[in-house]
């Protein structure tokens, strides 16, 4: 069910999303901006149920830098000075 027109005009609206965002900021509760679907304003709401709560900016990190560093799990391949590919960790023979 959509919201009625008359709904809007009782509830506190922001004119950009920028002004919402800054609200949502300085309250004391969660509070998460949206655009109205009737009248194209701003408002908050502290609902959250059916939504995805994004991850604060300060948490967010690339994929590839939360992986934590160690042994790989495949061995790699060295190239030899002979252009035979040897196993890493093996004694390779003196050249010739």
């Amino acid at each position: 069910m959509r919201t009625r027109l008359s709904i809007c005009a009782a509830k506190h609206r922001y004119p950009t999303a920028n002004d919402a965002h800054l609200a949502a900021a300085a309250a004391t509760i969660a509070l998460r901006p949206y655009r109205c679907d009737r009248c194209g304003a701003f408002y908050l709401t502290s609902r959250t149920k059916g939504k995805r709560v994004p991850r604060p900016d300060v948490a967010r990190s690339t994929p590839s830098s939360r992986r934590k560093p160690g042994p790989r799990s495949v061995k790699s391949i060295v190239p030899t000075p002979h252009g035979i590919p040897a196993s890493a960790g093996t004694t390779l023979p003196p050249p010739l």
